[in-house]
């Protein structure tokens, strides 16, 4: 568990730097000389994967660790699981119901058909790339569990959408007639559907769209359980009443469990203990029942819009899966309750001036050397990859300290995937831009603890090259450019944008906080 060190290491230095006991120059050798202890500490780990592990005096099950990495490397898994939970109960009420057993039967051949489309384009588009490879890389899925999801996908059709619309199940009918946010089914579109459909099977696009409506219909009418929700170990999803054994959704996954996730579940895993514990003792930690009421709250908002919230976190925020996000939103909201009283409109309006470039969408112009720890082709992790990228970077580094050109370094030395357009040359970018661009987001910035991006928009020198910087997947040598200068600060008058200030300085502060927790933190 080497990348758990670094991590943890960086955690620490995020909390050094913050303090002001450290530069960013003095960033590594800070962490050599403070965290020798720790990590001493938790190299034991690399070797014992699910031995029990003490955060603080409290042991933890081992069978978190496997939950996590569930719910971070099959989080489609988890969905699917979902699914075949509603398709179980639906085929037996349809077999009850006079349905025959061999309407449900999904052959190999059919399976093979619908795979076929989707193995050639992949093959037309990425030659190079082997397709197991990259749906493993993607989906963390084998083939094996990857045909199987999509002969349960089959099967779903046929339970749920068998033949033209009028001969849909009830159940199906009023799931779709139900739903009622903006350009989702309901009656009307319903009605509409079945006058123009009599007769016909839905065309593929349609059917695909019908099908995603009829499975949040469902979860709507459903009680389902996360791990968030307090779940025991044993336990990774529960629906009305049923539950997935942590040890058997293991066994769908490991196979596509690479070292890297393997650290980072487990990282996340004490830092979530570590903040938890904290809370509890400052009596601020929401209760199970807080969090579920408070969460459907929340969630509501965004999933009565064109934009659920699975969709924002997943695409936009950068978590793995609705469960990782639902897990940091308890512990952000409970500190956000904690630290209330000291969120006064003077401390909103400092921070609005000191973070006035961010939210005034001021750009910082960067040019970017990276040298990455995934594969180029595929973006699977390599065996030892960040730390032989780290390894390129200081040899980069060192050149240019001895007077190499950076632009022809940049263009020889900087490793691309074939997508990226800008090749290392991002010219000017917000601080979302260029956080998007070095791999961080909302969810992997509290586990590295030091944001790359941060320190190149709002510390780091102008006509001053950095490196070697770490981020999720790469090491970088970086230069800045220029920065364009801003005026006016946020008003606090305004609520909207004093909401955007607080939720911003919520978040800076509880990374801070965290930082300083985990780097304290005992874990053996």
């Amino acid at each position: 568990m080497a990348a758990i060190h670094k991590s943890l290491s960086h955690l620490l230095a995020a909390t050094l730097l913050a303090m002001g006991t450290v530069s960013a120059q003095d960033l590594e050798a800070a962490l050599e000389a403070d965290i020798s202890a720790k990590r001493a500490e938790l190299a034991k780990m690399r070797f014992a994967e699910f031995q029990p592990i003490s955060v603080n005096g409290v042991k933890l099950d081992p069978m978190l660790v496997k939950r996590e990495l569930i719910h971070l490397v099959g989080h489609r898994l988890v969905e699917a699981k979902v699914s075949e939970f509603f398709l179980e109960e639906q085929m037996q009420a349809a077999l009850e119901g006079g349905r025959k057993p061999e309407e449900f039967e999904v052959t190999e051949a059919e399976v093979m058909a619908d795979m076929a489309g989707v193995i050639a384009q992949a093959r037309e588009q990425n030659p190079e790339i082997k397709f197991w490879d990259a749906i493993r890389a993607v989906y963390g899925m084998e083939k094996d569990v990857f045909m199987e999801n999509t002969r349960k996908t089959k099967l779903f059709d046929k339970v749920f959408f068998p033949g033209s619309p009028e001969n849909w199940p009830t159940i199906t009918q009023e799931a779709i007639a139900s739903q009622s946010s903006p350009g989702q089914g309901g009656a009307d579109f319903w009605n509409a559907l079945l006058g123009q459909t009599q007769g016909k099977e839905m065309p593929p696009f349609l059917l695909g769209m019908c099908r995603q409506w009829v499975l949040e219909q469902l979860r709507a009418w459903s009680e389902i359980e996360f791990p968030a929700h307090g779940l025991p170990p044993e336990i990774c999803v529960r629906v009305n009443g049923r539950g997935w054994a942590t040890e058997e959704a293991f066994e769908k996954v490991k196979a596509s469990v690479f070292p890297q996730d393997m650290e980072q579940a487990m990282l996340e895993v004490v830092i979530n203990e570590v903040i938890r514990q904290e809370l509890v003792a400052k009596g601020a930690y929401l209760s199970d029942d807080e969090f579920a009421a408070l969460f459907a709250a929340y969630r509501k908002i965004y999933d009565d819009t064109a934009f659920p919230l699975q969709q924002i976190v997943t695409a936009y925020k950068g978590y793995p899966s609705l469960e990782a996000y639902r897990r940091r939103w308890r512990l952000l909201r409970s500190y956000e309750n904690l630290i209330e009283p000291e969120t006064t409109d003077f401390a909103l309006k400092e921070y609005g001036k000191k973070h006035v470039r961010f939210f005034r969408n001021a750009s910082t112009n960067v040019d970017l050397i990276p040298f990455l720890g995934v594969d180029v082709d595929s973006g699977a992790w390599v065996p030892g990859g960040m730390d032989k990228a780290r390894e390129r970077a200081g040899a980069v580094m060192a050149q240019l300290e001895a007077g190499a050109d950076f632009v022809e370094v940049l263009e020889s030395k900087g490793e691309f995937f074939k997508t990226d357009e800008v090749r290392g040359r991002l010219g000017g970018k917000g601080y979302n831009q260029l956080r998007q661009a070095v791999f961080e987001n909302e969810y992997n910035e509290l586990q590295q603890g030091f944001s790359m991006a941060y320190f190149l928009y709002n510390d780091a020198e102008v006509g001053k090259t950095y490196g070697p910087l770490k981020s999720a997947k790469a090491w970088y040598v970086a230069r800045i450019n220029s920065r364009v200068p801003v005026q006016g600060v946020p008003e606090m008058a305004q609520e909207s944008q004093r909401n955007l200030v607080k939720q911003d300085y919520v978040v800076h502060r509880f990374h801070r906080w965290a930082n300083e927790l985990i780097a304290k933190a005992k874990v053996e």
